[in-house]
């Protein structure tokens, strides 16, 4: 049985890592394209007919955004491959032996047995799950375009200490917890986390005056101010009072406690392009976006919470040998869940996201606003040098928000 488990885990390591190089090819390819002249999209494209209007500052930014993309996904790559590889050193028995082998010198601070976790068992689980934080530090810092002295010092530090000190200290408490408490502390623990979230869903946060004011929709088309008034919007539409660099608008909390904010400048933006943004919010307003996706993403946990009693209670013993326990099963398990399973179990989340944007661009299309929302979506790409054209499956799987040049097309048919 443990052999299906581990073959089944292994199928996931290797579609992600199959989505991800082709990823890779496709931005490579995407590159190449427009070194030749090309915009990359067929003729009768939406995007294509955008693409060859403003052919030089299309190409400009797409190579720019192309090359950004290869460079993120490269280190994707690079990130996903480490953590199969630590993951290996739990699932796999060659690369186990010589996790245990490593694992008998002085790698840790701990000098003795916890009860019945051998000093060995303490020092294997430290080395796998020191190497997973080491990949979050490691990306921390890959992520900053500059980096300070200070800022490699406090991730350097961080690290020795939580290696040290913060990470041994909860293994012990893992363990007293779940050998006092049993599945009774995950439950717990998934039950606070929901908690936590809550607030952040049922209660609508503050406008920041210091920094937005309130825009007067009388001055707007009679048709865009009968929908604000309609989804209680009139009085809660704002915009940053020194605008910044980035051009985008959102809308911020639920039912009549929502309301808009628009960023950047867009004076000098076609009105009907910044009136098929307010419609592609007020249609997150329409189909309740934000309570909609926080309902998915409670159930998904409550799934996850299933899953996690599922390991606990069976999956684990099946990993156990003459120097793994139980608990030092479960805990590696839930390290490999985390790094690399748990994105499929969120692709679902990113889906609905992505239906929710759809379904927005969607009510701006019917209220005849579609072409001004493409050309919108188009101009934002292209002034932040966005990547265009990424696969379906990558997006679902790290996005969301659907292609752009996705939903230009449906936008403009």
């Amino acid at each position: 049985m443990k052999n299906h488990y581990s073959y089944a885990i292994y199928f996931v390591f290797t579609v992600t890592v199959i989505i991800i190089f082709i990823e890779l090819m496709n931005a490579m390819y995407f590159r190449f394209v427009l070194s030749e002249d090309m915009v990359g999209f067929r003729k009768g494209q939406m995007v294509y007919e955008l693409a060859e209007k403003n052919k030089t500052s299309f190409l400009s930014s797409q190579i720019k955004g192309s090359e950004s993309r290869i460079m993120s996904v490269l280190v994707d790559i690079v990130k996903t491959l480490f953590l199969i590889f630590v993951s290996l050193l739990f699932l796999n028995r060659t690369f186990q032996k010589f996790g245990m082998r490593v694992a008998s010198g002085n790698i840790s601070i701990v000098k003795r047995d916890f009860r019945n976790l051998t000093r060995k068992e303490i020092n294997f689980l430290c080395l796998v799950a020191g190497l997973f934080i080491l990949n979050k530090l490691v990306l921390q810092i890959v992520s900053k375009d500059k980096i300070s002295k200070y800022f490699a010092l406090k991730i350097s530090l961080m690290g020795i200490i939580g290696y040290l000190l913060v990470l041994p200290l909860a293994i012990f408490l893992a363990y007293v917890l779940l050998e006092y408490f049993g599945k009774k502390i995950i439950v717990a623990c998934y039950l606070a986390y929901i908690i936590k979230i809550l607030p952040d869903v049922l209660i609508n946060d503050n406008v920041n005056f210091d920094k937005m004011e309130q825009v007067d929709v009388k001055s707007f088309p009679d048709d865009i101010q009968h929908l604000l008034y309609k989804y209680h919007l009139e009085d809660s539409v704002f915009k940053e009072k020194i605008p910044g660099s980035e051009k985008n608008a959102a809308l911020i909390g639920y039912g009549k406690g929502a309301r808009m904010e628009i960023y950047g400048n867009f004076t000098e933006t076609d009105q009907d392009q910044l009136f098929s943004v307010f419609l592609h919010e007020i249609g997150h307003a329409k189909e309740n976006t934000l309570m909609r996706k926080t309902i998915i993403y409670i159930t998904l946990l409550i799934i996850e919470l299933l899953f996690m009693l599922y390991i606990y209670d069976t999956i684990s013993a099946k990993f156990t040998t003459e120097i793994i326990s139980v608990f030092t099963a479960f805990v590696l398990l839930v390290f490999v869940y985390r790094a690399l399973l748990r994105q499929w179990l969120l692709m679902v989340y990113k889906i609905a996201s992505q239906q929710s944007e759809i379904n927005s661009d969607m009510f701006a299309k019917e209220h005849e606003y579609g072409r001004e929302l493409a050309e919108t979506l188009f101009n934002i790409v292209i002034d932040a040098n966005d990547f265009l054209k990424p696969t379906a499956i990558y997006n679902f799987l790290r996005s969301g928000h659907p292609a752009i040049y996705a939903r230009i097309d449906y936008l403009g048919e």
